[in-house]
């Protein structure tokens, strides 16, 4: 059962990482693949011009695992945006530190899930495991390759490489959204707007 409001924030508060502390955690090998994710995200003055307008504060809760390749780009990613608003903040758990969340994650096969929560840890938005554009790459591959073809994988990191920039940025743009999302709907709370009378 997904926690709500100051359950939540309990985990977010007190449980979760911080992003460095989440790769503090992570095998030497994993941390290199996060920090090449992390420099190839280039943030574009746009970007942080459309940061800098959030207007509520918006914690972003994530479930990940070191491993992962998804969590690997997305959560460094997110991070990058992060960094750019004095609105946003980032936690991570490994999978593994709380196995009662598996559910929501398809028994972790659907990594990372991430929730948009407002300032008092109600679920507002999520965002699970990859962009749209690198699903369809995905599916597409499928489609041309087989189910069962032992290649899948070689051949979907070999095209993931090919187009590294632009899976990067339709991700930046997908977080965007959903954190646009966010602040419009927490405009319309009157929970939150109550407290703050």
């Amino acid at each position: 059962m997904i926690p709500e409001g100051e359950p939540f924030l309990e985990l977010f508060n007190n449980e979760a990482h911080t992003y460095d502390e989440f790769l503090a955690k992570c095998k030497p090998d994993y941390q290199s693949k996060y920090r090449f994710y992390y420099r190839k995200t280039q943030i574009t003055d746009k970007d942080r011009e459309f940061l800098q307008k959030i207007e509520h504060e918006i914690k972003i809760f994530a479930i990940g695992a070191e491993w992962c390749d998804d969590s690997q780009f997305g959560l460094s990613i997110i991070q990058r945006l992060v960094e750019n608003s004095n609105r946003l903040a980032l936690r991570i758990l490994m999978k593994e530190e709380r196995p009662d969340l598996l559910p929501l994650t398809n028994g972790g096969q659907r990594l990372p899930y991430v929730f948009f929560l407002s300032h008092d840890g109600y679920v507002v938005e999520r965002w699970v495991e990859r962009a749209t554009v690198i699903y369809e790459l995905v599916g597409n591959l499928r489609k041309e390759l087989g189910w069962n073809n032992p290649n899948f994988r070689k051949e979907y990191r070999k095209a993931f490489a090919k187009n590294y920039d632009r899976f990067i940025r339709a991700t930046i743009e997908e977080i965007k959204q959903k954190i646009h999302r966010t602040d419009a709907l927490l405009s319309t709370s009157s929970r939150i707007h109550r407290k703050k009378t």
